[in-house]
């Protein structure tokens, strides 16, 4: 499979079930992203042919498709600048600020957990 049609494939099957859910199901544990990281990088490899000893940069760099951790952030923060964008009376809006208040009271939610993910990415 040459790589162009490989990466229109990997965006059109794979990559839709490895970010399914991500603005909302945050990924605060490490070890559950893990499984969906093997299976990028193995898609990923396998499409350009790397040795699955080489580093895993090049399976990015060559492909010019974003590790999943950073992808599923991104898509994260794009929920929030569309939360933000709704109306006060939105359902999605008042949701949000209930969060905030969560969030000022210390109380585990949404708000937190994105901050959590943002600040443990190097």
């Amino acid at each position: 499979l040459p790589p162009f049609q490989g990466k229109r494939l990997f965006n059109a099957r794979v990559d839709p079930h490895l970010t399914a859910g991500c603005e909302v199901a945050l990924d605060v544990d490490m070890r559950l992203l893990a499984p969906l990281q093997k299976v990028q990088h193995t898609f990923l490899q396998r499409l350009i042919g790397l040795n699955p000893k080489a580093m895993r940069a090049f399976c990015f760099s060559e492909t010019g498709v974003l590790p999943l951790a950073y992808r599923r952030i991104i898509l994260a923060a794009r929920y929030l600048q569309y939360v933000l964008s709704r109306p006060a009376d939105h359902l999605v809006a008042c949701a949000l600020r209930e969060c905030e208040l969560m969030y000022s009271q210390c109380a585990p939610n949404w708000l937190g957990d994105l901050g959590v993910v943002i600040n443990r990415m190097p």
